[in-house]
């Protein structure tokens, strides 16, 4: 019967040499018509070559399915098989188009595809070609050079897995042939990317230094492939903290980069992280040289507004280390301007103009240090300030506000701050708790007692489920809650809190945090007319700010939180 062919999934008939095949899902058909308009259909697996049916002619009235068709019909069935399956394998090969034509041309669209940028289309490719190099043979040069290409996608594309996976196989069939093969070379330097990606630098190191010995043993590596992977050890040895590794890493790359540029020896890219390894090392006048040079060619090649914001931001925060403040607000300023107009990508943009905000702010120059965390901050999150750091930045920028007495500013930017520590380290956290008092601190100077108490007590129980003691951060929280009944004259309940701090506070030996517990309690006093025992509260608290290192406290008993509760 012919009806089990049509049952499969048939393509339109090729016709070929007088022939026609017709492809289905699992195999090829061969239909030949016979000058008794017969037509013969073969089983494209040659070693199973079987007669499927015969379509008879109109003339004899025999149709599908309608009756067996007669013994001379199927007699030129079988003899024309026997003729066809000797043709077959010849016929299919001219049906189809040659497996490596269709290599070069889904190799070549994979190539179109990486530059420009789609690499989930250039994956698509290697990987179609990837199927057709492995019927070569893992001796064919075309099936690691497949490997190699998909490898490079998806390390592009961020499949560090995929691509570590795909890189270990491609030097496992090197190793047969020698690691004299430029391929080698790049295997190990792409794996070293691989775990520098992932943060495992020391895991990265190995592999850069492999891709280096081979070059150095067998001198197999061009001068623009030496400089990139010289590039790469230097900067993972800075990552590393290895600073004198990683500077004579730059020296050589910078001579690979001579031989490669003889008109342009040096670019502000190389200089900026040459930089970067001097300022990580506290090297700041070699780091300032570098960067004034790197900001000098940037400039003159019209590089993107956001690298001149990187360079100025770096030395900014150089003239803060120095102390020449009115310089580095000069360069802030810059550095706001210049990153207020650029519109494009802002990787480590924000990062920078974070970390300038941080050294302004910590060096009590608030106002300078504002408009940039806000910049930062309406700029769209990305891959350079991790979580921490922007609830760092809107915290800080809080304090901005709150110390010039905008507290719904405050208010709102401790909110956001407190909903980032949620999403990245759960409902307990060390900056959580922090987040809470200080929006709690903002409640209170907005007169809301109750809303403030609600706040402290939340930061309290968070404060004491810490995996780690956190006694001083425990400490400063119950200082919070005891101002806040001190505002809603629940003095008992303000003692009480302030006695557990001090408590905390002689245990860990700080006496001007000892001293001002002791002046706070006397307070408290004063509001009860317990005049006499508050005096000798603020004497013992003058006697440890005058000689700080003698104890003079009595043992305080330690109250627990219920008995704050009055």
């Amino acid at each position: 019967m012919l009806l089990p062919i049509f049952d499969q999934n048939l393509t339109k008939p090729h016709k070929t040499c007088g022939f026609y095949v017709v492809r289905t899902s699992s195999n090829i058909f061969l239909v030949t018509s016979c000058s008794y308009s017969r037509l013969v259909f073969l089983s494209a697996r040659m070693e199973q070559a079987v007669l499927w049916g015969l379509a008879l002619t109109r003339n004899d009235n025999h149709y599908l399915g309608d009756r067996r068709p007669p013994v001379s019909h199927l007699l030129f069935g079988v003899k024309a098989a026997f003729v066809l399956s000797c043709l077959f394998e010849l016929l299919v090969q001219l049906a189809q188009p040659s497996f490596a034509d269709s290599w070069v041309s889904l190799m070549k669209a994979g190539e179109e595809a990486k530059k420009s940028g789609n690499f989930a289309q250039a994956k698509m490719y290697y990987s179609s070609a990837l199927k057709i190099a492995e019927t070569f043979g893992e001796q064919d040069p075309r099936l690691t050079a497949t490997l190699r290409e998909l490898g490079d996608a998806y390390l592009k594309g961020h499949e560090l897995a995929k691509a570590e996976t795909t890189y270990r196989r491609e030097l496992k069939i090197l190793g047969t042939i020698g690691e004299n093969y430029s391929d080698v070379v790049h295997d190990y330097y792409s794996l070293g990317q691989v775990y520098a990606g992932r943060g495992n630098y020391q895991e990265a190191d190995k592999f850069y230094r492999k891709a280096l010995a081979v070059v150095e043993k067998n001198r197999n590596a061009t001068s623009k492939e030496l400089y990139y992977l010289l590039y790469e050890m230097a900067c993972n040895c800075r990552r590393l903290g290895r600073y004198d590794e990683a500077e004579s890493y730059f020296d050589r790359m910078l001579v690979a980069r001579r031989e490669i540029n003889h008109d342009n020896p040096e670019s502000f890219e190389d200089l900026e992280a040459i930089g970067g390894n001097y300022f990580d090392e506290e090297k700041y006048q070699e780091a300032k040289r570098s960067y004034l040079l790197a900001l000098s060619l940037a400039k003159s090649n019209g590089a993107k507004s956001a690298r001149v914001a990187l360079l100025l931001g770096r030395l900014a925060e150089i003239l803060i280390h120095e102390g020449k403040f009115d310089e580095a607000k000069r360069m802030s300023l810059q550095l706001h301007d210049v990153a207020a107009r650029y519109r494009g990508p802002t990787i480590g943009l924000t990062a920078r103009l974070v970390e300038v905000g941080f050294h302004l702010h910590d060096a009590g120059h608030s106002a300078d240090a504002e408009p940039l965390f806000k910049l930062a901050l309406d700029h769209p999150p990305d891959a350079s300030l991790n979580p921490k750091e922007r609830g760092e930045a809107l915290c800080r920028l809080g304090t901005i506000y709150q110390t010039s007495n905008r507290f719904s500013e405050a208010a709102s930017c401790y909110e956001k701050a407190a909903h980032q520590y949620r999403q990245i380290s759960g409902p307990v956290s060390v900056e959580l708790s922090h987040c809470l008092s200080w929006l709690g601190m903002v409640r209170t100077l907005q007169k809301q007692p109750k809303q403030a108490e609600s706040l402290f007590r939340q930061a309290l129980a968070m404060a004491l489920k810490l995996p780690q003691p956190h006694d001083l951060e425990v400490a400063g929280v119950l200082r919070c809650l005891a101002g806040t009944m001190l505002m809603e004259k629940n003095y008992p309940a303000s003692e009480a809190f302030y006695r557990r701090a001090l408590s905390i506070y002689e245990e860990s030996g700080d006496p001007d945090l000892k001293a001002k517990t002791l002046l706070e309690i006397a307070a408290v006093l004063r509001f009860e007319n317990r005049t006499a025992l508050a005096d000798q509260l603020a004497a013992q608290a003058n006697a440890i700010r005058a000689n700080p290192h003698e104890q003079r406290l009595p043992t305080n008993p330690t109250l627990t939180e219920s008995e704050g509760k009055h």
